[in-house]
């Protein structure tokens, strides 16, 4: 079989085909998952979210680049997750932060666990703090308003505001 020799930059794009094909077989398998998951069968999976979320930044790399924009991520924990939706949940999270950046700064994003205070455990009193985890995601993005009048979106938007 005859090699093949690239230029610098062919082998650059090769990779990038590479690292394609290799996302969309996971995409594929995760439709399968999301089938499974859809027809009642949530299976939640103790995983590294670290993992999920370097995962996600792989799959929206052109937009990072694209944006010139800098992920902060401290170190987080393994958790019991549906692994699939929350690769997916990181992904719209920062993908909106990055897509709703101001023109004239680069985006930052910042990720990190937090310790829950008292009041946000009285919200889940049947479980342990030990059980939950908290993840803070900052921006300094846009914080418009979404441009509806719907008192219910203002009040959900007014939770994310909080966010920055």
């Amino acid at each position: 079989m005859k090699e093949i020799k690239f230029t610098p930059k062919g082998y650059d794009y090769f990779l990038r085909i590479q690292n394609s094909a290799n996302r969309m077989q996971l995409l594929i398998n995760d439709l399968l998952k999301y089938t499974n998951i859809s027809k009642g069968e949530k299976t939640f999976e103790k995983a590294d979210l670290n993992e999920l979320l370097n995962g996600a930044l792989e799959e929206i790399s052109h937009l990072i680049e694209e944006k010139k924009a800098k992920i902060e991520a401290g170190n987080l924990p393994h958790a019991s997750v549906i692994p699939f939706q929350f690769h997916q949940l990181f992904m719209n999270i920062i993908g909106n932060a990055l897509k709703y950046a101001y023109a004239d700064q680069v985006p930052v994003v910042k990720i990190q666990t937090k310790k829950l205070t008292p009041e946000e455990m009285e919200l889940f009193p049947q479980y342990f703090m030990s059980d939950l985890i908290k993840i803070v995601i900052r921006d300094n993005g846009s914080r418009k308003d979404p441009g509806t009048k719907s008192p219910f979106i203002k009040g959900v938007w007014g939770i994310f505001s909080e966010m920055g």
